[in-house]
């Protein structure tokens, strides 16, 4: 299931919520739904990042050794 798509059920979720829980269950589904999106920018960010080394040279987890001795 894609991310997106388990927004968009979280979302929809609140309409089966009982009254009395209405907004714990709204915050926990909201709280829900940023962990979602957090993944999403964690993925982005190492893609992003694997393919920098990947332009320097590198492959993700290589040691790269200092000119220095």
């Amino acid at each position: 299931m894609k991310p997106k798509q388990v927004i968009e059920i979280l979302k929809n979720l609140t309409c089966v919520v009982p009254k009395d829980k209405a907004e714990e269950t709204k915050q926990a589904i909201d709280h829900a739904i940023n962990c979602v999106g957090a993944i999403e920018q964690i993925k982005w960010e190492r893609d992003i990042a694997i393919s920098q080394l990947n332009e320097l040279g590198y492959q993700f987890g290589e040691k790269i050794g200092s000119d220095e001795k």
